[in-house]
Formats: C-alpha cells, structure tokens, sequence
C-alpha cells in the first residue's frame, strides 16, 4: 500500500481543516477542539511514519511539529480564526503519541523477526 499518496492527500485536508472558518454553534462541548487537535496531529503523526519509514522519527517529528507551528501561528493571521497556545500543544501531544506508537509497533515487528 502507498501510505504517501494518504500522506499528502491528508495533508491537504489538514491544511484545509486548520484554515477553514467553521462556524461556533456554542454547543460545543468544553475543550473537545483540543481532542480533535489531537486526533488530527496523531493520524498524521502515524501516516506520516508509515509514508517516510526511511526517515528518522526524530527528524519527522520535527517537520511535523513545524507543519503544526506555522499552521496554528497562520491561524493567527486569519480574521475568522484565533491561534490558541493549547491547540499547539495538542498538536504536538498528538505528534508525540502517533510516533511513540509507531515506533513501538516498528520496534515489536523488527524483535519478532529475530
């Protein structure tokens, strides 16, 4: 499977994700933007591994994490959305988790072929 072909067309949904101008219901429930920050940033966290396994994780954490910088600093660029100082560290805590995970199950794959 071609995980770079998700890779990028992710990346594009998560560019457009993080620049949309959703519109607050004020139903919303308390801090779930956060988890969704989360969410978002762990999925590509771990398609990202699966895409650029010949990469260094610590190197592609760091891409990541700059992608997720200069996106949430843009936020703050857009009249219709704000840059949140949380939302950032749920973007890294999302990248930080996805890698740890892959790099477990990398690890666990390469012992069981031993």
């Amino acid at each position: 499977m071609n995980y770079r072909i998700f890779f990028y067309f992710y990346t594009l949904l998560v560019l457009f994700l993080m620049t949309y101008p959703f519109v607050s219901t004020g139903n919303e429930f308390s801090n779930i933007d956060k988890w969704i920050h989360f969410l978002i940033f762990f999925v590509y966290s771990f398609l990202a591994g699966k895409a650029f396994m010949h990469l260094r994780n610590l190197l592609l954490m760091s891409i990541l994490a700059i992608y997720a910088a200069m996106l949430e600093l843009g936020q703050g660029l857009l009249s219709y959305r704000a840059f949140e100082a949380l939302d950032l560290i749920a973007n890294f805590a999302g990248i930080l988790t996805g890698s740890f995970i892959l790099y477990v199950l990398k690890f666990l794959k390469t012992k069981n072929y031993r």
